[in-house]
């Protein structure tokens, strides 16, 4: 059997702190006991892209899958991700090849139809990452009624109070014994060949507790170490959950612990990129500007207003809601570059003639654009005189010519290192100052580069040091004599 367990984006900086402290002894041990391995990692550039690429073993470039909100050109707007063709998870390929699979909440996953027990929304339900479902359909209930139900555990862009930061805890420290729980009860009953669980809540806690000083005016230092602790107590959760789980798994099963991706303070500043980006295109002045679009809803509306909304909604309403929210009332006809929903980076799409519904750009031009771009938003600075951006890539050097990259956008821009920070002002001699009136996204933590594996082998040998997210499904997919674009950790012996 092989077990694949998502130690989902752990900070670094927590778990080399409470690895020290001795409070993370089942990963300890793996450390000492199994293989390291350095993965390589779409996530500098499209974090939300490591889920269904680390799941599917294809790679960013053929899926296109990058964001839960992603650009439609046919359709000239923003869609949820389901209206776009998703890459066959390893799950379903195991189970298409006459294998059995346990899988419980793979985060962004998707829906399952594989031979033996799938759940998502098991240790929190999240109508954008972590929907709840199964197959067979009616096992969520079942299982519910025979252990305990899901809470909610929603992200809602904006300002957050300290209030719904500790009902967030709260629900997260729960979340890992949770997956514990089933996996134990269920393994005797599904007997599967292949276990894939997933840690979401260390990913959540992540962006919602890393510093919550930062986003949370005036909140008590008090308070402040108590959420911070709560990160740490999730990740310790996650780790007696994990060890709860080898524990459970049968003799001689092969082991990966991985995360495709790790956290650090937030550095995106999303809320104010419109703007800047519509400043330089239209050789504008911004004069003390500050949010655009949908984050000056985000700004305007509270939070705790706009979750009661959405909670009220089905699902897949209050996201289609949300896609529509996005680039609203843009004038395509003057439009030659627009920031579409990013994560960590910002990122830019050409309104290209063609290729967009209503483009305008010919393609001859998006060279020149996009020097014209990136000159212009080099040019801000903070308050010190710093750089804001600290680089801006050209996606089809990196992630074209694939059959997913017409779905990705066209430039990445990086943003500084420095922490993002309320009221900062942002100034470019040409264009203008900025402020960031609000807290953006609400979020204190955002995505790192930072992936790696530990794989612990009994049927095999696991002698690199270095791999790639793909490597993950294609360990998986081996045993069952399926390919894939990485390659086994594992070599047979």
């Amino acid at each position: 059997m092989l077990a694949v367990i998502g130690f989902n984006s752990v900070p670094a900086a927590v778990l080399g702190e409470l690895e020290s402290a001795g409070r993370l002894p089942r990963l300890a041990h793996l450390r000492r006991e199994a293989t390291e391995v350095t993965l390589a990692t779409p996530a500098r550039s499209f974090p939300a892209g490591v889920f269904p690429t680390s799941w599917s073993g294809i790679p960013l470039r053929d899926h296109g899958i990058h964001y839960p909100f992603m650009w439609d050109a046919a359709g000239q707007r923003v869609r949820y991700l389901d209206s776009f063709p998703s890459p066959t998870m390893l799950w379903d390929r195991v189970s298409e090849a006459g294998g059995r699979v346990l899988v419980v909440d793979p985060y962004e996953g998707g829906p399952s139809n594989a031979a033996g027990l799938t759940v998502s929304g098991w240790q929190f339900a999240n109508r954008v990452v972590l929907r709840p479902a199964s197959c067979p359909s009616g096992a969520y209930r079942e299982w519910q009624r025979r252990l305990t139900p899901a809470r909610r555990a929603e992200e809602v862009f904006g300002q957050p109070s300290e209030r719904t930061l500790r009902q967030l805890a709260r629900t997260l420290v729960a979340a890992p014994q949770r997956v514990a729980d089933l996996v134990t009860a269920a393994l005797p009953e599904v007997s599967p060949d292949l276990l894939v669980a997933d840690f979401p809540s260390v990913h959540l806690a992540g962006h919602q507790l890393w510093d919550p000083a930062s986003v949370v005016p005036g909140i008590a230092p008090e308070s402040v170490s108590e959420l911070r602790n709560a990160l740490h107590e999730i990740v310790v959760e996650a780790d007696t959950a994990l060890g709860r789980i080898i524990d459970a798994l049968p003799v001689g099963s092969d082991i990966v612990v991985f995360s495709p991706l790790g956290m650090d303070a937030d550095t995106s500043r999303g809320d104010v990129f419109g703007p800047m980006l519509a400043a330089v295109l239209d050789s504008a002045t911004l004069t003390g500007a500050s949010v655009g679009g949908s984050w000056r809803l985000r700004a305007a509306i509270p939070t705790s207003l706009r979750a009661r909304v959405a909670s009220a909604l089905p699902d897949s309403v209050a996201v289609a809601l949300a896609s529509r929210l996005e680039l609203r009332g843009t004038d395509w006809s003057q439009t030659r570059a627009f920031a579409v929903p990013s994560d960590t980076s910002g990122l830019i799409r050409f309104n290209v003639i063609g290729r967009e519904r209503d483009g305008i750009v010919a393609p001859g031009d998006t060279a020149a654009l996009a020097a014209e771009i990136a000159s212009g938003l080099s040019s801000f600075v903070f308050e010190d005189g710093s750089p804001v951006v600290a680089a801006i890539d050209v996606v089809a050097d990196s992630f074209g010519g694939g059959e997913g990259s017409g779905l990705l956008p066209d430039l990445v821009v990086h943003w500084s290192s420095v922490p993002t920070r309320r009221g900062e002002v942002l100034h470019s001699p040409t264009f203008g100052t900025i402020r960031r009136d609000g807290a953006g996204s609400g979020r204190s933590g955002n995505h790192t580069a930072d992936a790696w594996a530990l794989v612990a082998a009994t049927s095999g040998r696991a002698q690199r040091q270095t791999g790639d997210v793909v490597d993950i499904a294609a360990t998986a997919l081996s045993r069952f004599g399926l390919t894939s674009a990485g390659a086994t950790l594992i070599e047979p012996m």
